[in-house]
């Protein structure tokens, strides 16, 4: 069975983001089986990501766009790590993780509704 880029990418953020709303199941064993699997997820999509932007981004702009994207990417991070940890010191773990996965699946059903990973 073969898959397009998009198609993958599709389906493993859908199967993070279930993993997330997951660990609304505040069971102990089950949290350490969704990180394992979360962590698995994690290093199928990046080797993915890597050779999906070495295909649609020119050689001459890849180091910038990447540069830019590197540096957003830790600004956001900047502000969403210590909001989480604040999130999880005054909520708990499960209840934070679980309503992160709620607007990403509201994004990503927004994204396949468009016909972002269609093609």
């Amino acid at each position: 069975m073969k898959y397009s880029k998009r198609r993958l990418i599709s389906l493993l953020s859908s199967s993070l983001i279930s993993l997330l709303l997951l660990t609304w199941i505040n069971w102990l064993p089950l949290l350490c089986l969704l990180f394992l699997f979360s962590q698995l997820l994690t290093s199928l999509i990046e080797p993915i990501f890597s050779n999906y932007y070495n295909q649609l981004i020119p050689s001459l702009q890849r180091a910038t766009l990447l540069s830019v994207s590197s540096a957003l990417f830790s600004l956001v991070m900047s502000i969403i790590f210590p909001l989480t940890g604040w999130l999880i010191q005054n909520i708990g773990f499960s209840f934070t993780f679980g309503a992160i996965g709620v607007p990403l699946l509201f994004f990503l059903t927004l994204a396949i509704l468009q016909g972002q990973f269609s093609k």
